[in-house]
């Protein structure tokens, strides 16, 4: 176990174990927000997961400290977000779940940029 002292002040504990040049670590930052997953260097690289205090999960793969690849986002009211990532934004084909009236809602779509585009199909009431 250690501290380190980051660059933007905010000292950090953390628990890494050396692979190389990627090291896994568990972060939780003075924010509350936690991660736990492959780092090069000081930057998010490789898979891993981070929350945040108001319940929202990123789990996937990070390039250069971003969401970058496939990758689940799960919001604290149970919205899933299951694709593609490029630069810490949503894009290209995805699935969002959710639970409605006892009933699992699935959508698959397109996102640009963090942006949707459109939906490919709309099935309701999969369990």
């Amino acid at each position: 176990f250690f501290f380190f002292q980051a660059e933007d002040g905010i000292r950090d504990f953390c628990l890494s174990r050396g692979l190389g040049d990627v090291y896994k670590r568990q972060v939780r930052y003075s924010s509350g927000e936690a991660y736990q997953g492959a780092f090069e260097g000081n930057l998010k690289q490789g898979h891993g997961a981070y929350n945040w205090p108001d319940g929202r999960i990123y789990q996937g793969t990070f390039d250069k400290d971003l969401p970058n690849g496939f990758g689940l986002f799960q919001y604290p009211d149970g919205l899933l977000f299951r694709g593609w990532w490029k630069d810490g934004l949503q894009h290209g084909i995805g699935e969002e779940v959710e639970q409605e009236g006892g009933k699992t809602l699935r959508r698959i779509g397109e996102w640009v940029e963090g942006k949707w585009k459109t939906w490919r199909t709309d099935v309701t009431g999969v369990h």
